[in-house]
C-alpha cells in the first residue's frame, strides 16, 4: 500500500512540475521570437534606407515621436521617483 502512495505522490509531483516547465519553455520561445522580430525589423530598416531614403527617414521620425510620446505619457514607477 505504501508503494502505491509513493507512486501517486510521484505522479502528483509530475503534474505540478509540468506547468512550471511549460512556463520556462514559453518564456524561451517568447525571447526567441522577440529576437527574431527585432533582427527582422533592423534588416527591413536597412533595406528601406537603401531603397527609399526619404521614406526611411519618415519612418524613423514617426518612431522617434512615438517613443517620445510614450516616455511622456507612461508614469514613472514609484521606486525610481523617490530615489
Amino acid at each position: 500500500m505504501e508503494r502505491l502512495i509513493q507512486y501517486l505522490d510521484e505522479i502528483e509531483d509530475f503534474f505540478y512540475a509540468a506547468p512550471l516547465i511549460a512556463e520556462q519553455v514559453r518564456r524561451a520561445i517568447q525571447r526567441i521570437l522577440f529576437l527574431l522580430g527585432s533582427i527582422g525589423l533592423q534588416i527591413a530598416g536597412i533595406v528601406l534606407a537603401l531603397k527609399l531614403p526619404p521614406l526611411a527617414l519618415a519612418v524613423a521620425t514617426l518612431l522617434l515621436v512615438g517613443l517620445l510620446l510614450r516616455a511622456v505619457v507612461i508614469p514613472v514607477p514609484q521606486a525610481i521617483a523617490t530615489s
